[in-house]
């Protein structure tokens, strides 16, 4: 929202150093309303901690943009979470979040733990699909045509098997996911060696998306900016269930 209204707005009347940091500024007032008016008190905190954002960034620019990668993350990390309990107030945390738990702890207690995990499967079922049918948007997306055309034929051929390779191992996640269905839930020790395979995979990808790419490897755009954080969020969530079902089949269901 800052880069897509905000700034664009700003940078007509300001220089860019003012205009991101009256982003932040609006920032920390729209986040007053979501968190400190619901909540009642805690008004100033969300605001404080945005403006330290922006202030940080300024700083960044001068003291610390010609460091190392490791350098600038600790300063990234440091300036995000230790001023954080501005930002999430005790009084938004009793007023908002803690009911949140409880609420989500009795729609928990009155499925059940069998049906939770039951539709767990199913989730991952669909989310591997899900993964394949944005995967058939990448070659039009990220123009493949035009830029895999500068391949040698042999290279172009070797990147195209992968890409069909990869999809074809996701798909038959899905199919053992649905197949095994009921093996899972059991705790059958061959379908817990299954899940702990998917979870490896799908956790080397998560490891991969982290350590490996960079932001500036991704092309620009909103679109694909958003689908990048919901296919990563995907990837962890599916991680999660494959991991916990090979723990349960593994070790804690004998």
């Amino acid at each position: 929202m800052n880069r897509q209204v905000f700034l664009p707005l700003l940078r007509r009347s300001v220089s860019v150093r003012a205009a991101v940091f009256i982003a932040f500024l609006l920032s920390g007032l729209l986040h007053e309303f979501a968190i400190s008016y619901p909540a009642g008190a805690g008004f100033g905190g969300p605001l404080l901690y945005f403006l330290i954002q922006g202030v940080a960034c300024m700083v960044e620019s001068r003291l610390v943009g010609g460091t190392t990668s490791g350098v600038r993350r600790i300063w990234t990390w440091t300036v995000l979470l230790l001023p954080a309990p501005l930002l999430f107030t005790p009084s938004f945390l009793q007023a908002g979040v803690e009911p949140l738990f409880s609420e989500v702890h009795q729609i928990g207690a009155s499925v059940g733990a069998t049906q939770l995990l039951d539709k767990s499967l199913w989730f991952a079922a669909a989310g591997n699909l899900l993964t394949m049918a944005a995967g058939i948007q990448v070659p039009k997306r990220l123009n493949w045509k035009e830029e895999l055309s500068k391949l040698t034929p042999f290279n172009r051929k070797v990147f195209l098997n992968y890409y069909a390779f990869t999809g074809g191992v996701i798909g038959a996640w899905a199919l053992l996911t649905l197949g095994m269905h009921y093996e899972l839930l059991a705790g059958n020790r061959v379908a817990g060696l299954v899940a702990l395979v998917i979870a490896l995979f799908w956790g080397a990808r998560v490891a991969v998306d982290t350590f490996y790419f960079k932001h500036d490897d991704w092309p620009p755009g909103s679109e694909l900016v958003v689908g990048h954080a919901l296919l990563t969020t995907l990837f962890v969530c599916l991680t999660c269930v494959y991991a916990f079902f090979a723990v349960w089949c593994l070790w804690l269901s004998h």
